[in-house]
């Protein structure tokens, strides 16, 4: 049977929220959960048009929610233009820019 409900959250982790495992359009790479951004507050479910930012390659993606499931897509112009108008999301790109750079160490 389908389940119309592709969220759970993550026993534990308020700030955590699962889904089916997507697939980044601009790297190819998995993941299967989003979070809140700064770790400070409840994770609450994406809704259909929200954006996300691929932990792997940093690229902007769009949540696709419906009756099916979810999916993602590359954001489109307009979208990655408000994203870089929101001081919020500049800074919270820029504190995964800094965690990945962390991680090659």
């Amino acid at each position: 049977m389908f389940d119309s409900r592709p969220f759970r959250p993550e026993p534990g982790d308020p700030t955590t929220v699962r889904h089916s495992t997507l697939h980044c359009p601009t790297c190819g790479s998995h993941f299967d959960a989003v979070s809140a951004p700064d770790g400070s507050r409840l994770a609450r479910l994406p809704q259909n048009g929200d954006l996300t930012v691929c932990w792997y390659c940093t690229d902007l993606l769009v949540y696709l929610v419906g009756p099916l499931g979810v999916a993602c897509r590359i954001a489109d112009a307009a979208e990655l233009e408000a994203f870089q108008a929101s001081p919020y999301a500049r800074r919270w790109l820029a504190q995964l820019q800094k965690f990945k750079a962390r991680k090659q160490l």
